[in-house]
């Protein structure tokens, strides 16, 4: 703002516990908008939502016919007899015949529908997960000829983690592409080890920048001036964003500790975008939640134990923390 930029701010809606309606969210949005305020604008991807858009959704998703059986060659490698179709044929079932494809569906309407309204922007930046928005966000910004794009890879890369190994290059089948998957013009790559997995992957190095992950300079800094000393009976939990991983880390932990003697306090920090009802645990075990920001109640803790998908636990690591990682049985490490 200093440098005279107008900055827009397209958000997802997610429900938490310090936002528990779209009443709460919406004003939220406006004192961020407050006039004189700055030159910011924050809008909700869902704010464009109407009658038309939720027709074109249905149209849509009456439109999309794949059988399954043919889905399964594409769960092939080339060069391997092995079949993934029995472990993410659920998945699949989701993402053309369930909640997910409406997701999608609706997020390709909204996204479009701000994208072809809105200024033309010269320069746009998002957060590069692979999720199905992102593929309408960058399809709708080249469609409506919008500027120079930005994908921010703002956490670290598992490199087990398929979603950042579908780069155009990769999804050939016979040789031949069968698929073109929207890209932005640069990739933002914070930091050596990311760079050198996604490099590995066929990720263009020519889209390939250097960033610096200043997420945890905050670490560093609120750890320099904590003067609080942890309790060896506090321990805190890092929730996932799939509500069944969460809830069976807890399940465990309740059976584990009930056969202790030492009495812990637990404190479960939940993903953004899956929030817990932890009153069924709290009969058997001391456990409460926070919605403090993660930097301020991890110098609180020398224990911490989150889920293996969460990055979370990355600054728990950083900060100094003994770390151990949940690993659901059920589901691929």
């Amino acid at each position: 703002n200093n440098q005279g930029y107008d900055i827009h701010f397209l958000h997802h809606f997610l429900l938490s516990g310090a936002v528990k309606n779209a009443a709460e969210g919406v004003n939220f949005l406006s004192l961020l908008n407050k006039p004189n305020r700055n030159k910011n604008i924050h809008q909700f991807v869902d704010s464009r939502i109407s009658l038309s858009v939720i027709m074109s959704v249905l149209k849509a998703y009456f439109w999309i016919k794949l059988p399954v059986r043919k889905a399964k060659y594409f769960f092939v490698s080339d060069k391997s007899k092995l079949n993934l179709w029995s472990i993410l044929a659920h998945d699949w079932k989701s993402s053309v015949y369930g909640y997910t494809v409406f997701q999608n569906l609706l997020w390709i309407e909204l996204i479009e529908k701000y994208f072809c309204q809105t200024t033309k922007y010269k320069i746009g930046f998002y957060l590069l997960e692979n999720q199905g928005w992102e593929r309408a966000f960058v399809h709708s910004w080249r469609r409506n000829g919008h500027g120079t794009l930005i994908g921010i890879q703002h956490g670290m890369v598992r490199e087990w983690d398929i979603r950042y190994f579908n780069f155009e290059s990769n999804i050939k089948h016979n040789g031949a592409k069968i698929f073109h998957i929207p890209e932005p013009d640069f990739y933002a790559i914070n930091g050596p080890a990311a760079w050198n997995i996604l490099a590995n992957s066929n990720l263009p190095i020519i889209k390939m920048v250097s960033s610096e992950a200043v997420r945890y300079n905050v670490l560093r800094d609120s750890l320099f001036h904590s003067s609080t000393i942890p309790h060896d009976n506090d321990v805190l939990l890092l929730g996932d964003y799939n509500m069944a991983i969460t809830l069976k880390m807890l399940d465990t932990i309740r059976e584990a500790t009930m056969s202790l003697d030492r009495n812990f306090c637990f404190t479960l920090k939940c993903h953004p975008a899956c929030s817990v009802d932890i009153s069924p645990f709290q009969t058997k075990m001391n456990i409460s939640l926070t919605e403090n920001q993660l930097y301020k109640i991890l110098p609180k803790y020398r224990y911490v134990i989150g889920t293996g998908a969460t990055t979370a636990t990355v600054d728990a690591y950083i900060s100094g923390a003994e770390v151990l990682v949940f690993l659901e049985k059920d589901n691929v490490n």
